[in-house]
């Protein structure tokens, strides 16, 4: 009798403090912080940014969001925000949202930096390297994006839905391009790979990626390059082992620099549909 009178003792002082915690003004969401981080997660300057450069921007961000002040810690949906964070600043990736007890809420977040583009009905749609929309413009480009162009199987250019069949819904800044095709869906790998292969400063030497569908379910790719370099690099079969191809493509490509007896950087290096590298001056 008496262990179970304890038991019950303790229960009941479990539940009580279980609901002051609960009801406590302490635990209440007081305060929200966006910092930037790098690959690494370490926190960088926001000079290091491009948009969010001050704290004014930083406060501008957190007030686009409708974050539950007052609302208890424990009841708090980080999803919910993480989405409502990236869905109003599209230039913002939310990596994390740290609760920091008693009332603090710490988002970690990467700066989206537009890598690609691809032109339809006029308009200029900013990507980057997870195929957000960044922005859409009309004008020129200032910035030195990769373009993605598109062209059929009767080498008539074409634009993304089309080639990729799929439906031309109306995409607007933040949405991400959608895609149903293994084709696409091996590119997005592609920013992941260059980056990790080559000097980022590459990035800017890259004018075109062009995918041409060739019939029978056979997609290539081909990178055009600008000066310096003025060489393509094209991969035929992106169906079978693209990444491996891809490799090494830009590995040929590191190596053709190199060589000294190459006296000109002008011409074409091949990956055919069997995984053998040509090159053609």
């Amino acid at each position: 009798m008496k262990k179970s009178h304890l038991f019950i003792i303790i229960l009941s002082m479990v539940i009580i403090t279980f609901l002051l915690l609960f009801s406590s003004v302490i635990f209440e969401l007081k305060y929200v912080e966006v910092r930037f981080i790098n690959n690494y997660g370490q926190e960088i300057n926001l000079a290091d940014n491009k948009i969010y450069t001050t704290k004014t921007k930083l406060n501008e961000v957190i007030s686009s969001t409708h974050f539950d002040y007052g609302k208890l810690m424990f009841l708090i949906n980080k999803d919910e925000y993480a989405s409502e964070l990236e869905r109003k600043n599209p230039y913002i990736k939310v990596v994390s949202i740290e609760a920091i007890f008693p009332n603090k809420l710490i988002i970690n977040a990467k700066e989206r930096q537009p890598v690609f583009y691809f032109e339809l009905n006029d308009k200029f749609y900013l990507l980057d390297e997870d195929f957000k929309i960044l922005n859409i413009v009309s004008n020129n480009l200032s910035n030195p994006l990769i373009c993605f162009d598109f062209i059929n199987q009767n080498e008539i250019k074409t634009d993304f839905f089309s080639f990729f069949n799929l439906s031309s819904k109306i995409y607007t800044v933040g949405d991400f391009v959608s895609y149903n095709n293994l084709i696409f869906s091996s590119m997005l790998d592609f920013y992941t790979i260059l980056d990790t292969l080559l000097d980022r400063d590459f990035l800017l030497n890259i004018s075109n990626l062009t995918l041409s569908n060739k019939g029978n379910d056979s997609i290539n790719l081909t990178i055009k390059t600008i000066s310096p370099y003025g060489i393509e690099l094209e991969i035929s079969d992106l169906t079978n082992n693209f990444n491996d191809k891809f490799k090494k493509i830009i590995n040929a490509f590191k190596t053709l620099l190199n060589k000294e007896k190459v006296k000109t950087t002008y011409g074409k290096l091949l990956i055919d549909k069997n995984n053998n590298c040509f090159w053609y001056e």
